[in-house]
């Protein structure tokens, strides 16, 4: 059940979409996850959005849709950091109506896609530092888990794979013929203004470099046929969480384009995106979040 969106400042476009579990009893609290869907900075993409936030409550859990600091909601602000406060005001958000919503507050999770798995990756290894301290208690911004989609994860080269000669249309399927070259420069602008990408500023936006001993269980997966982010940043990821003794599983995906979202005909932007054995995903997502917030 959706609900009208819930704008988090003064811009109407920044906001958190709920679509609550209908239960006839209304009497158990349930765990909620907050999706964040891919878009390169520039917008959020619509089938990462309200689509996944259906399957979730399919699959018995709350969600939310995160529309954050982009190009599009936001011309003329940087994506970081502000986006990420953005992120920590929908978790407080949701902690305040966790009565209201029937959401329990120990069990509420950040999901993203792409642009939007950078921003779940840098939250969920930042939230309790003096970044955010802005934007209420640690413990009513702290994430319980995190399911991270073909995420960017370490900025290294802007995390894409290089494509000399390639546009848009030959990676994705789909974009016209925009040059990667040009669609890098447009997703750092979006997301850092004129700021020079230094290896202070690199390192600062990799979240593989600020893995630590308050991030929570985390669920990654990706492909080895995506083509636009390098898939061997998520195994590092992965490999770094392992490391660290944060519970983790991963999953690569032998096929498979960026941008699959579901990979079903409600989040297919062409035929090759549809992918059954790819769809599975979400089912071990859930499956694996269950058994997390058991």
């Amino acid at each position: 059940m959706a609900r009208t969106s819930i704008p988090l400042g003064e811009n109407p476009l920044v906001n958190l979409k709920p679509f609550l579990v209908k239960d006839a009893s209304a009497a158990t609290s349930r765990p909620l996850v907050i999706v964040c869907p891919g878009g390169g900075f520039l917008g959020c993409s619509p089938n990462e959005g309200s689509p996944v936030a259906r399957m979730l409550n399919r699959a018995g859990f709350h969600a939310a849709v995160l529309t954050y600091t982009t190009a599009a909601s936001s011309p003329g602000t940087d994506a970081y950091p502000q986006a990420l406060f953005d992120l920590a005001d929908a978790v407080r958000l949701t902690r305040s109506h966790a009565t209201e919503w029937l959401v329990d507050q120990d069990r509420i999770a950040i999901l993203g896609f792409s642009a939007g798995g950078w921003l779940c990756a840098m939250y969920e290894n930042l939230w309790n530092t003096p970044l955010f301290e802005a934007h209420g208690g640690a413990d009513d911004r702290r994430p319980n888990a995190a399911i991270l989609c073909y995420p960017l994860v370490d900025y290294r080269n802007g995390g894409m794979i290089e494509h000399d000669e390639a546009d848009l249309e030959a990676v994705l399927g789909k974009g016209g013929a925009v040059r990667m070259e040009a669609f890098q420069e447009a997703v750092n602008r979006a997301l850092l203004g004129d700021r020079k990408l230094t290896d202070e500023l690199v390192h600062e936006i990799s979240p593989t470099d600020h893995i630590g001993r308050d991030t929570p269980p985390t669920f990654v997966w990706t492909t080895f046929g995506g083509g636009l982010l390098e898939p061997t940043q998520s195994i590092a990821y992965a490999t770094k969480l392992n490391k660290e003794h944060i519970p983790c599983e991963l999953h690569v995906f032998q096929d498979g384009t960026h941008g699959l979202s579901l990979a079903t005909e409600a989040t297919a932007k062409k035929p090759e995106d549809v992918d059954p054995h790819l769809a599975h995903w979400a089912e071990l997502a859930c499956e694996w979040l269950g058994r997390t917030f058991a």
